[in-house]
């Protein structure tokens, strides 16, 4: 019997769930830029086999809490932006400045940040369910998403935003006109809560006079808008002079607002953001890999 090939020689897999882009698009397209030939064990192993794999005893490497993860030998690994930024090391993809690749990595994180963010929106009333269980629930959640967390700066601001006083609060669901209740003693502050600014996780700010949110840096595109004008390299690229995973996760991000939040997309002035889109998408590799048929379908719902 002939002795097993060293880990460097097996190929790589991707598990993850069969039939849908998910979070598993996003390490896709690694493999896909840098050439790197993977198995899809989704499409193999199907639904059952990603449940045996990662959670039923399959997996005898070091533990894994959920896909996408990636194996190759007894080597295993999980959590989108941690696989990510470990293959583009593999890859080339990866900067070798280690303040540039933590640059990278920051962008990685904002990009799970804003998935998160954007699938919850399909699941307000249980996040586990499925969309089709809450769509009535999802549509004011869809629509606040739309317009306060994709816009980029100041687009859909009606007046000026002054701000007087800046409060930190630790709940994630609070919004301007509900936090006062939270704490009675608020409410006696000598400051109007039309000039207040309260900062919450991504904090958007209320005009004067107006129940609009005004988008602010913290906004996804505006983000990518100033990360890109800031690059000095002028490279295209977000981070350095080269593409690097940072700009794969980027570019998912907004095929996926494009394709489920695409009212508000299409109305967002945003033109780094989607001509950085467009050249990732037409670079050789991917666009023969976005054009072919192991490119799976968008799912429904959740930026997925």
């Amino acid at each position: 019997m002939s002795a097993p090939a060293p880990a460097e020689q097996q190929p790589w897999e991707l598990w993850y769930w069969p039939g849908i882009k998910g979070r598993g698009e996003y390490v896709r397209l690694v493999f896909e830029e840098a050439g790197v030939p993977y198995k899809d064990m989704g499409q193999s192993a199907g639904f059952a086999g990603i449940m045996e794999f990662v959670w039923k005893g399959g997996n005898a490497g070091f533990p894994i809490r959920a896909p996408p993860a990636v194996r190759r030998g007894d080597f295993t690994l999980s959590g989108t932006p941690v696989v990510m930024a470990y293959l583009g090391r593999q890859f080339g993809l990866m900067p070798a400045d280690p303040e540039a690749a933590a640059h990278v990595e920051q962008l990685l994180a904002v990009v799970t940040d804003g998935v998160g963010e954007g699938r919850l929106a399909f699941h307000p009333k249980d996040h586990y369910a499925s969309h089709k269980t809450q769509v009535a629930e999802s549509v004011p959640y869809i629509k606040q998403y739309g317009e306060q967390r994709l816009p980029k700066v100041g687009s859909g601001v009606r007046g000026s935003c002054v701000i007087y006083f800046v409060l930190f609060i630790p709940f994630p669901t609070c919004r301007c006109a509900s936090a006062l209740s939270l704490c009675p003693a608020l409410s006696n502050l000598a400051f109007p809560l039309n000039h207040m600014s309260l900062f919450w996780p991504g904090a958007c700010c209320l005009a004067p006079g107006s129940s609009s949110w005004s988008p602010g840096k913290s906004c996804y595109l505006a983000y990518w808008e100033e990360v890109l004008s800031k690059n000095p390299t002028r490279s295209g690229f977000l981070v350095g002079a080269d593409i690097s995973v940072a700009d794969l996760a980027v570019y998912q991000f907004m095929a996926a607002a494009q394709q489920h939040y695409r009212q508000w997309y299409d109305a967002v002035e945003a033109p780094a953001a989607k001509a950085h889109q467009a050249r990732i998408a037409a670079r050789p590799r991917l666009a023969a890999y976005l054009a072919s048929d192991r490119c799976l379908p968008w799912d429904g719902d959740s930026m997925m």
